[in-house]
């Protein structure tokens, strides 16, 4: 078997090694806890894929080890796959499945669950009805009145590889996702507090519980909406009630 290092995740003091492994022909990913502290977080990973897995019926491929220092091995998904820098422009339709998607799962579970890192590049679309999310780190659940939050904290990754300016989002970037939080909100049957303010109340809700995130204070900042000011997700707001 040849282990290819692809990332380790000590600047964010998580203290996991990710690998790509080459096995007969085949790749799968392995994430190695560093420290024994770090187990917590290859579990959480693993409780994170069981729960997606459950609640979509898709065979789990997913497998951890009980070391000393935990392990777990992720199968390579195919499918089409998207880049840390992907834009809202150009995957308007790619957005709208995921929303699609994440209504009829997430919507259908016994506990609601937060991935805690949802992005464009933590999707691999296989086909229409079937969307495969890595990066399981950050898994939790919490009140249903925080239905959304995966799908905002989403957005607000993609807006700041769409304009150096988020204070004056262009026309069709605000048209767009007015329609697409409408659409995120329409017809659910329990009322989510993002429906109003939704990216301060994404903002607020990191700020608030980031020890469900297996985060410090400081290792939030790996996330793109608490590294702007909270008038940036504020402006945002009014953005979508002129558009």
């Amino acid at each position: 078997m040849l282990y290819e290092l692809s990332q380790t995740q000590n600047s964010l003091q998580n203290n996991v090694a990710l690998y790509r492994c080459h096995q007969a022909g085949s790749i799968f990913y392995k994430k190695v806890a560093l420290t024994r502290q770090a187990n917590e977080i290859i579990k959480t990973e693993k409780m994170g894929y069981d729960w997606y897995f459950s609640s979509t019926g898709y065979k789990n491929n997913v497998v951890m080890h009980e070391k000393y220092f935990y392990e777990i091995d992720i199968p390579e998904f195919k499918g089409k796959k998207f880049s840390l820098t992907s834009k809202i422009s150009g995957n308007e339709h790619i957005i709208e499945i995921i929303v699609d998607f994440y209504k009829r799962v997430w919507l259908t579970t016994n506990k609601f669950a937060i991935h805690g890192d949802m992005a464009l590049s933590n999707c691999i679309i296989k086909e229409k009805n079937i969307i495969f999310l890595v990066d399981w780190e950050h898994f939790h659940f919490t009140d249903m009145a925080y239905f959304g939050f995966d799908i905002i904290n989403m957005l607000f990754t993609s807006l700041c590889y769409e304009t150096t300016s988020l204070c004056a989002l262009h026309r069709t970037t605000r048209r767009f996702l007015k329609k697409i939080i409408e659409r995120l909100i329409f017809n659910i049957p329990i009322i989510s507090c993002l429906c109003e303010k939704p990216f301060q109340n994404t903002r607020a809700y990191l700020e608030n519980f980031y020890s469900r995130f297996n985060l410090n204070k400081k290792s939030m900042l790996k996330f793109p909406i608490l590294k702007f000011s909270r008038e940036i997700s504020e402006n945002i707001d009014i953005q979508l009630t002129e558009c």
